[in-house]
């Protein structure tokens, strides 16, 4: 017999272009048989082109949304491999991708921004400044997907610099920067990503204390923003720029098939910049084999509790646009049916209902049959200006999010904040959700706990309460609520229903791409909270050099191995203290974590465990790594 293969489910987004599709064919189809079955061609004509390019419309819309959701769900997969440090299997998820989809300007632009960031975390420079050159190659953008494209521009544009910098083309470097620097679609990654270029680029140079300088000025931005990877590469340029003027760069051993993560993390370092592999971090990261999530029946219960509230603060919108929509439909298939009808005698001007009736031409019989012609006009006008209200009000939303999030980068949250505010407000329940999530990011940020729970229930209050919303938020928004009220409850001990929502999070979008991120961090502050610091520096451990944890948590992991008399060499305990002075917000919010543990951190004895420079740090690194295992 024939083996049954599983089959991914449809995302969401392709479902509601396929009903886009089928709606519009139907259109058509009626356009068809408007125009050969009307006795007026003179009304029936102009009708059935009405219909026709009303179903046009539609069908295009619906092709337009069924390659989005095939592209989102491929390039997400592909992207969540990425961060688990499969490359190879990242890069061969793409060959899902079918070809017509493929061909669209939009989607080939992001698969290329993908392919430059594989190939950077491969450290093949050269690969990732040739896909960033495809991504940039045709910079015209579409009606629909101009926003999204302008962003992948400025996307590919950092990772353009970076690949530059590591291939000492330190001249055109400046050129991207300036180019991100000047667009309002550049986001937080692209700007940290140029910040790090030029910090690469001064390191190539030798200007040390230019660097330094820089690092200064910009490091936050860059550790805040940027993949794990290219966090280990910015702790190292800032060990070398605090170095001597004198070279301490050997050429680091190339790993076998056992080497460790710490040593690829050095040579992809000493590709980019070599002078930087002495010092790149020596961390040994172990394997963990996460248990599922499991759910409390108790906690289930209060968090179904939570979310009624919180569906019941949901104000339902006066639904005058859908009745506007079903008056104008309603009109326009009235007007069809007029202009289809014969016309029959009138029997009060003294005509005899048997006589046999001869239709004139509709478009000698009244000036009435001409002003109703214009009723199917007006309705499809009206039909139009609504589109495109909608279509602008929608772009407005999304750049002033954008505008939002370089806000942030730039450390300016009071404007992102009443940005996030004021879009909590909106007509579309996707920006609102949007906004919410944003809110509880920044309020986990800050330590404020409580408000961000209060966020993520509102937020998913409106995605529930909107299939659409919850068909365009399954990638990220809807998953992200989640996320974010599970990380947040773990933080104030409300352990068991941060367990559960890591379930219903799994459950609900297994492919989220962010999942082992949460995972990750609701664990281990888990953990701290129990009081069971063993466990948490076991989490901890579990790091990859690829999981893309926000700065904040990667710091906390660091500090709980410091703290609890996990092997740490002198150069990392010093490092975790300089960024722990250099960050004075980032410390207060792990003290309101896990009160006392920075100051454990730092005091710990440390383990000598570095070599000297220019020594071979085989053993040293060999006798780290046992030690973390054990």
């Amino acid at each position: 017999m024939r083996e049954k293969t599983a089959t991914k489910p449809v995302h969401p987004v392709t479902r509601v272009g396929r009903r886009s599709v089928v709606v519009g064919t139907l259109f058509i189809l009626a356009a068809l048989g408007a125009g050969l079955t009307s006795e007026a061609p003179m009304t029936g004509v102009p009708v059935a082109a009405l219909l026709g390019v009303a179903g046009g419309l539609l069908v295009w819309h619906g092709s337009v949304l069924r390659a989005v959701g095939i592209a989102n769900a491929i390039l997400t997969e592909s992207y969540a491999l990425l961060t688990r440090g499969k490359l190879d299997d990242a890069e061969r998820a793409h060959a899902a991708l079918p070809a017509s989809t493929a061909r669209n300007r939009a989607i080939a632009r992001a698969l290329s921004v993908q392919r430059a960031q594989i190939a950077l975390a491969r450290g093949d420079s050269e690969a990732a400044l040739r896909h960033a050159n495809d991504a940039l190659a045709d910079r015209r953008v579409g009606l629909l997907t101009s926003d999204g494209e302008k962003v992948s521009i400025t996307e590919a544009l950092g990772l353009r610099a970076v690949a530059r910098a590591a291939l000492g083309e330190v001249d055109s470097v400046s050129s991207d920067v300036a180019e991100i620097e000047a667009s309002r679609y550049a986001r937080p990654a692209p700007l940290a990503r140029a910040r790090l270029a030029q910090a690469v680029v001064l390191a190539r140079r030798g200007e040390r204390p230019a660097l330094a300088e820089h690092l200064a000025a910009h490091a936050g931005v860059i550790l805040e923003h940027v993949m794990p990877r290219e966090r280990s590469l910015v702790r190292a340029l800032r060990a070398l720029a605090r170095s001597s003027g004198k070279s301490v760069y050997r050429e680091a051993a190339r790993p076998g098939p056992e080497a460790t993560e710490a040593s690829a993390v050095r040579e992809w370092i000493a590709r980019v910049a070599p002078d930087a592999a002495a010092f790149a971090p020596r961390e040994v990261f172990v394997e963990l084999d996460a248990a599922p999530a499991a759910v409390d029946p108790g906690a289930l219960r209060d968090i179904a509790a939570d979310r009624r509230v919180a569906a019941a603060r949901v104000k339902e919108r006066s639904p005058a646009l859908v009745v506007g929509l079903w008056v104008v439909l309603v009109a326009l298939f009235l007007a069809i049916w007029q202009f289809l009808t014969p016309a029959a005698p009138n029997v009060a001007d003294g005509g005899r209902d048997d006589e046999p009736t001869v239709t004139e031409p509709r478009a000698v019989q009244s000036s009435g049959s001409t002003s109703a012609l214009g009723t199917p006009f007006l309705a499809f006008a009206a039909g139009l200006v609504a589109a495109g209200a909608v279509i602008a009000r929608g772009r407005r939303y999304n750049r002033a999010a954008i505008a939002a999030e370089r806000a942030l980068a730039l450390g300016d949250d009071r404007t992102a904040e009443r940005i996030f505010r004021a879009h909590t407000k909106a007509r579309f329940a996707l920006v609102k959700a949007s906004a919410h999530l944003q809110l509880a990011a920044l309020a986990v940020r800050r330590g404020s706990f409580g408000v961000a729970i209060d966020e993520t229930d509102a937020g998913i209050a409106v995605i529930a309460s909107n299939t659409t919303a919850k068909a365009m938020g399954t990638d990220a928004i809807a998953p992200g609520l989640i996320a974010e009220r599970a990380f947040a409850l773990a933080a104030v001990g409300r352990l068991a229903e941060a367990e559960t929502e890591l379930a219903t999070m799994t459950a609900a979008y297994p492919s989220y791409f962010r999942g082992p991120r949460a995972t990750f961090g609701v664990r281990l502050v888990s953990a701290i909270r129990r009081g069971d610091l063993r466990e948490a520096a076991r989490v901890a451990r579990s790091r990859g050099s690829e999981l893309p944890l926000d700065l904040r948590t990667d710091l906390l992991a660091d500090v709980v191995l410091a703290a609890t008399g996990e092997p740490t060499s002198t150069d990392e305990r010093e490092r975790i203290d300089a960024e722990l002075r250099a960050m004075p917000d980032v410390a207060t919010w792990i003290d309101a974590i896990a009160p006392d543990l920075t100051r454990r951190a730092v005091q710990q004895p440390a383990i000598r465990v570095d070599a000297p420079v220019g020594a071979d740090t085989e053993e040293a690194e060999h006798a780290l790594e046992q030690r973390a295992r054990a």
